[in-house]
This record gives C-alpha cells, structure tokens and sequence, in this order.
C-alpha cells in the first residue's frame, strides 16, 4: 500500500504542479522503502540520482541496496554523499557525529564517485 500511495503522490506532484524554470529536483527517500522508491520513480523521468550515506555500517549496506535499484532502474549515479559527517568551511575541522567518514570505502565499493564528506 505504501508504495500504491508515493506513486500516486509522485503523479499527482509531477501533473499538477507548474515546473517552468526549475533545473534540478531532489526527492528525499528514507532507507528500506523499495517498493515506495521504485513508485515515486517510475513516473518521474530521472537524470540520476545520488547515493546518501552516513558513516555507520548499516549505511553502507543500506547504500548498496540502493545502488543496486538504480542499476535495474537503469539511472545513472553523479557519486555518493556521506551525511552526518562534513568538514566546516571556516574552520576546515572535520566533524564527525557518527564516527570516522567511511565515504571513500563506499565509493569504491560501489564503482561510486564520492561527492561529499569529511576528507
């Protein structure tokens, strides 16, 4: 039912609003919802989508999932993002909420370009 829900939600946002001017839209999609992403995605023409991580193992795993779908979806991904790590701009220290970055194992375990993170 979730699923039967997002994709009519996804219709109905991509039929009834007006998109004149917008270049890029980001759907923000929570983890373990397979049936619910491939609704919301299917009905939207996608140009790619970035894979969003954060530092715990569980992440990784969840991430691989998700790379896993784009591939039979055939959507190409721009890179991976790692969240709840960054390093600020104006002090350049690295903060690490959920432990040491492991952005740059999953990029390279999923064939991934990392984006975003603490280097």
């Amino acid at each position: 039912m979730e699923g039967a829900i997002a994709g009519g939600a996804a219709r109905q946002f991509r039929t009834d609003v007006i998109w004149d001017g917008v270049d890029v839209m980001s759907v923000d999609m929570p983890p373990g919802t397979r049936d619910a992403s491939l609704a919301v995605f299917q009905p939207i023409p996608v140009d790619g989508i970035v894979i969003v991580a954060s530092p715990q193992e569980p992440a990784s795993m969840i991430a691989g999932k998700a790379v896993k779908m784009a591939g039979m979806m055939n959507m190409p991904i721009p890179g991976i993002v790692e969240n709840m790590s960054f390093t600020c701009p104006d002090n350049g220290k690295d903060y690490k909420i959920f432990g040491e970055s492991h952005i740059e194992d999953a990029a390279a375990k999923y064939g991934l370009k990392s984006l975003a993170g603490c280097r």
